[in-house]
């Protein structure tokens, strides 16, 4: 089941970066069609404004902007938050994958089990917080990308990953009752 998912997960990251490739290399002319996402308090006055968005640009319902037609940074900020999305995803699945080996292999309650459990744990930790940051900057570019200077300085937003860090500590806890076994088990065997 893992090696299915992570095959799946190659493919779907080979084929975002290739749309992306070509698309900024000119191989297609009109690049990736991209959304950036505009704070509701700043929409209010730029509909009116001639000049509120950059040529090519339309607003796309209240919130957000849709450029048919982006460029190569564009292309490449709006492909930056599925990339790295997917390559936290394959990375966690490779270390279960593994875990899950060194299971069938070692049994369920060894040290190795333990710690790649716990290198998954930390990985939906920090994998998430890092993968909310990139998020939240990119989507800040690209509003950048297209509201001209007078309308915007910077805005973003963050989004707490809050299902990662769950997760994250749901695998460090199951990772120390592992531990905890794992010992009481040396113990037992080293009394007898």
């Amino acid at each position: 089941m893992t090696d299915i998912a992570i095959g799946l997960g190659v493919v779907m990251l080979a084929v975002t970066v290739l749309l992306a490739v070509i698309s900024a290399t000119g191989l297609r002319p009109n690049g990736l069609s991209f959304e950036a996402h505009v704070p509701a308090h700043l929409i209010e006055g730029l509909r009116a404004a001639p000049d509120a968005l950059a040529p090519g640009a339309e607003f796309d319902g209240d919130v957000s902007v849709r450029m048919p037609a982006s460029t190569a940074a564009q292309t490449a900020l709006s492909v930056l938050t599925p990339v790295s999305g997917l390559l936290f995803v394959l990375a966690g699945a490779v270390i279960l994958r593994r875990a899950l080996r060194a299971a069938m292999r070692e049994g369920p309650f060894t040290l190795t089990v333990a710690t790649r459990l716990r290198y998954v744990g930390y990985l939906a930790i920090f994998g998430g917080l890092a993968h909310a940051l990139i998020v939240a900057v990119t989507d800040a570019l690209l509003l950048r990308s297209v509201l001209p200077d007078e309308h915007v300085a910077f805005s973003w937003s963050f989004t707490f990953p809050a299902p990662e860090i769950v997760i994250g500590f749901g695998m460090l806890a199951v990772s120390e009752i592992i531990r905890h076994g794992v010992r009481l088990r040396e113990d037992v065997e080293g009394t007898i």
